[in-house]
């Protein structure tokens, strides 16, 4: 049973997935003597940036990597920025984070248009060390690079981190051929995209000045940031800007949008606003709260804004690269949460949207935007019985096989056709929660529960209720993510952890992440356990 849009209404949900941060705007110094020094100093192409020590780490703070995409600048490719002449840009603070609605289960966040920035952090020892740039998740909607996500444990490691802003929802990924780039006429959407690769080139053009090497960069991120990691695998504009990459809970929906539904959607969007006539202009001149009041009444008519085909940045989706074997050929780690999915159902039923035995079958309907047959199939093949008479679980193992765990072994195969490739399972199902779930309801090893194992600190691991032994599983996928940025292996040289095999043909395993036992098992096992032969035709083993 292969469904082509069975991750629609995942975007969707993932939509109310974000690890929200206040953050607060940088100003540049205006003391031109480059004499007068109180902080550890970098020389980028904009001019001279000034961080901070921290916990054994040097860190630089919002340094704007593109101009502020306003004005005739929204709904456009990012520019260079101008820079800073003589002045010292004092970079202790996270950045703006891009225009986004506020999210009530994680917070208020604010956000601006002015919000293309990034953050460095280093060893404070110089070198030239391998370089990670993180690009967070939220549903292409919500997120940002600041202070959620914490690299101390990765820079200890010896590796250069750097996190990420681009423009989320309609700002980023409005496909309108109003704005199609003069002489390219499909050359239009995608500018969360363009800004992430605007922050690759600013990598490989100022990174060395930081002691990272440019030519081991290795992409990484989760969820919406996942995704984004795949599309530039198979995105020609991306090629040479990474060497490695990280796939964290990026498998959903790798069929992406064709330009010419995008662009329906946004035709549909500018008429809902008023903009049919002189759109590029109209849609310009809408405020930011218009803009969020006119994105919540879209997406609550079903919309997503979500990378869509454009020749020039993603000429094929996802898949029909990776089938073709048309993509940036580099070493791959990937994997998927055992529990994905609940997430998702435990935010439903904190929002009022109970999953029970009498709405199962609607619920399965309404979670893939299927038929009622169909759905009624699947409620046979996820019965509630067989997961203690739980509706909610039972849809939870559904959502997690049909969106993200069986996409992974399909697009592993494509990989590790012409690169090394790693997967692996999170199944860590006493992993602190990142968010308050329903009373009675398990979330498990959900959605987005194993970022803190590697971009938060022990004592912040420790603080949420981390075990001993989920620090060391912690300790361990750093290890892991590390070694793999620095070698293109996950095994560290010191020989000291489980071995991960390579995913490859006559040996297609996986590595199973839990405290105390990890370990590796065919894919068959992944497979089966995740009822992968109802989605995926035919079955990887």
């Amino acid at each position: 049973m292969r469904m082509k849009n069975k991750g629609i209404l995942a975007a969707k949900w993932l939509s109310g997935l974000m690890l929200a941060v206040a953050v607060v705007g940088c100003n540049s110094d205006s003391d031109s003597d480059r004499n007068v020094r109180s902080g550890p100093r970098a020389e980028t192409e904009q001019g001279l940036v000034e961080g901070m020590s921290d916990r054994g780490m040097v860190a630089f703070k919002g340094i704007p990597y593109a101009a502020p995409p306003v004005g005739e600048l929204r709904f456009a490719p990012p520019q260079p920025h101008a820079g800073w002449g003589d002045s010292v840009l004092e970079a202790k603070a996270f950045g703006n984070a891009c225009l986004q609605p506020a999210q009530a289960s994680f917070g208020e966040t604010e956000s601006a248009e002015d919000c293309l920035y990034l953050n460095v952090y280093t060893p404070d020892t110089r070198g030239s060390y391998p370089v990670m740039v993180w690009i967070h998740g939220g549903a292409f909607e919500t997120g940002s690079g600041g202070g959620t996500y914490d690299p101390v444990r990765l820079v200890r490691e010896g590796v250069v981190v750097v996190t990420i802003n681009y423009r989320l929802g309609i700002l980023g990924f409005l496909a309108h051929p109003a704005f199609a780039e003069e002489g390219e006429p499909g050359a239009y959407g995608d500018y969360g995209i363009l800004d992430q690769q605007a922050a690759l080139q600013w990598v490989q053009a100022n990174i060395g000045n930081f002691g990272g090497d440019p030519n081991n960069v290795t992409l990484f991120g989760e969820s919406a940031g996942g995704h984004s990691v795949l599309t530039h695998i198979v995105s020609p504009a991306s090629t040479g800007l990474f060497h490695k990459a990280i796939v964290q809970s990026g498998s959903y929906q790798p069929e992406q949008m064709p330009q010419e539904t995008a662009a329906v959607i946004a035709a549909n969007f500018a008429t809902a606003v008023g903009c049919e006539a002189d759109t590029a202009a109209c849609l310009r001149d809408m405020t930011a709260s218009e803009m969020l009041q006119a994105q919540a009444a879209a997406t609550a008519q079903g919309a997503s804004f979500l990378p869509s085909l454009r020749p020039d940045i993603l000429p094929s989706s996802i898949i029909a690269a990776l089938n073709a074997g048309t993509f940036n050929a580099v070493p791959v780690l990937m994997g998927t949460n055992l529990d994905e999915w609940r997430l998702f159902v435990g935010l439903g039923i904190l929002g009022g949207n109970d999953v029970t035995v009498e709405n199962y079958v609607d619920q399965i309907q309404s979670t893939l935007r299927i038929d009622n047959n169909t759905a009624q199939a699947l409620a046979s093949a996820y019965p509630p019985r067989d997961y203690n008479g739980s509706a909610a679980l039972a849809l939870s193992a559904l959502g997690t096989d049909a969106i993200f765990a069986c996409n992974s072994p399909l697009l592993a195969r494509n990989l590790s056709a012409r690169e090394a490739t790693y997967v692996y399972e999170f199944a860590d199902r006493e992993a602190p929660p990142i968010v308050p779930g329903p009373e009675g309801f398990d979330y498990g090893a959900a959605h987005a529960f194993e970022i803190a194992y590697v971009l938060a600190s022990e004592q912040a691991l420790a603080a949420r209720g981390a075990t001993t032994q989920q620090i060391a599983l912690a300790d361990a996928m750093a290890d892991y993510w590390t070694s793999f940025a620095k070698y293109g292996d996950p095994n560290p040289t010191s020989g000291t952890r489980t071995f991960w095999p390579a995913f490859e043909e006559g040996n297609r395993s996986f590595l199973r992440l839990v405290p105390n036992a990890i370990g590796y098992a065919p894919i068959a096992d992944f497979e089966d356990e995740h009822k992968c032969y109802l989605w995926n035709a035919p079955p990887v083993t």
